[in-house]
Formats: structure tokens, sequence, C-alpha cells
């Protein structure tokens, strides 16, 4: 029976503690430059690219926390790191309400042949405490906007359901991303034996892999390896071919995890998984690496 690698489902107490603190921290540091780019940038599709560019550099944050502390649960992991992008998720919102609160002059400028308008503002962040500390307040901010509206795209004043559509999408990138890039983290292959985390290797040399060969995929997800470390290597071998991934660690007694990919044909980029760290004995990953590593 072939194994695949599981986390331990460890994590430190004091990792309780820190990383919701510090996808709080790092959030909200970024919330602000990201409502900000939302307010003043010129076209909708840079609007758009925001919550990803913010959700991408708090998941980049947060995985060096992860790593720092060991941390390999990957459920509660996910949990506590929504847990503090929600924090920095609402603080987005008091720092958007206090910029609409104090709207100024529209300005008006050229951009690639239409006129783009601008709206001054400021912001205080006493007020955005203010707004953080009475709610009725801030709601009362939200649904003027969600009423009125305060863009106009393609023509279209995007208000109403249109508006809540969009703010609903804003926020399921975000978490969705933050959450996503702790899970995964906390789930990569870790050495109990070094107590670090195991380095991911992609070995250079493509396997070539006859697509004619039959059951050759099946027996590779049953964990046989044995045509794999019989079969050519080749650097530039055309479609069909397998690439390899190797985590390993400085333990020459543990366990190496192979993952690898398909490229059943040349006029296609589909890669298809035939197995995703699989659990190899020493000897054999050091066989893998000596045929398809550099």
């Amino acid at each position: 029976m072939f194994l695949t690698y599981a986390p331990s489902g460890t994590i430190k107490p004091t990792g309780l503690l820190v990383l919701p603190v510090a996808a709080a921290a790092i959030s909200t540091v970024l919330a602000l430059p990201y409502v900000l780019g939302q307010w003043y940038g010129p076209v909708i599709y840079l609007s758009l690219a925001g919550p990803v560019l913010w959700g991408l550099l708090t998941t980049w944050a947060l995985r060096l926390v992860i790593r720092a502390w060991n941390m390999r649960h990957p459920v509660l992991v996910g949990l506590l790191s929504l847990a503090g992008a929600l924090v920095g998720y609402a603080a987005s919102w008091f720092f958007w309400a206090d910029l609409v609160l104090n709207l100024g002059e529209v300005t008006a400028m050229a951009f690639d042949r239409q006129t783009l308008n601008f709206t001054q503002t400021a912001l205080n962040l006493w007020e955005v405490l203010d707004l953080a500390t009475h709610p009725r307040r801030f709601w009362g901010v939200v649904a003027l906007v969600y009423d009125e509206g305060l863009w106009v795209f393609w023509g279209v004043v995007w208000k109403g359901p249109l508006l809540g559509l969009t703010w609903l999408l804003e926020a399921l990138i975000f978490l969705g991303l933050v959450v996503a890039g702790a899970v995964t983290q906390a789930g990569r292959p870790f050495s109990e034996a070094t107590e670090s985390w195991m380095r991911q290797e992609r070995l250079p040399k493509r396997v070539k892999w006859p697509e004619a060969a039959p059951g050759s995929l099946e027996n590779l997800r049953d964990g046989d390896l044995s045509r794999l470390l019989a079969a050519e290597a080749a650097p530039k071998a055309k479609a069909p071919y397998l690439t390899l991934a190797l985590y390993h660690s400085a333990a020459p007694e543990e366990y190496a995890y192979l993952s690898v990919k398909y490229r059943p044909a040349e006029d296609t980029f589909k890669r298809l998984w035939v197995v995703d760290r699989l659990a190899v004995p020493p000897a054999r990953a050091k066989a893998l690496l000596e045929r398809y590593g550099r």
C-alpha cells in the first residue's frame, strides 16, 4: 500500500495567538494602500486587480510567519488566518467610509483619449476610529453609497445589487487567497527529524513517457516506481513526458515525497496530476535525484 504526505497537525500554543494577530496586523497595514488604490484607480481593470494584489501580499507575509512557527495544522491555520484577515478586511471598510465622508472636489484628467474624473478626499485616523466604534454611523455611510452609488462605469451607476455583488466578490477574492495560501503552506511536507520544512526540488530532466504504455500512469498512482526509475531522462523531451518534484530533507533516513505531472501532447499546455506527495523510501529518492536531477 502506498502512502502520501499528511501533516502532523502540530501547532505551538504561542502560534494560536501569533497567527491571528499577525494576519490582522499584516492585512490592516496593507488595507490602506489597497483602499487608496481602489479609490484613485484610473480604470476599472486596476480596481479589479486590487483585492488580488492585497490577498497575495498578505498571503506572502503570512506564509513567512507560518514557516517561522512550524505550523502544521492546515485546518486550524486556515481558520486562524481567516479570523485575522477579517480584522484587516473590516479595517479597509472603515478607511473607505472615512474617504466617503471627506469627499471634496472632482478633478478631471485626460487618459487614453478619454476624460477620467478623480474625486478628491482626505483620510483622518481619528474619524476612522470613530467609525469603527460607532457602527450606526458607519452603516449609514455604507447604506447611502449602496442606494446612491459613487462610481460610473461604462455609463452605468454602480449601486444597489450590482455594487453589493462587487463588494462580495472583492471579499471572497481577498479572504479566499489568504486562507488558501495559509492552508497550502501548513500542508507542505515537513521534516520531523530535522524540525524544518522540506526542500522542494523541481527535477530539471523530463521523463520520456510513451502515451501508448498500458497502465503506466495507474501503476505510478499505485506507488510502483520501477518503470519511472528505468525510464529515459531527457532535459528537452517532447510530449508526452513527465515532470517531477521531490520534497526531501537533510536526514538520510527520512522518507521523501514525490509529485508527478504528465503532459500528454505538445500542442497543449495541459498538465495532469499523476501523484502528489507520494512517500518515497530514501534509497529510491536518491536514485531519482541522480537520474533526473542536475
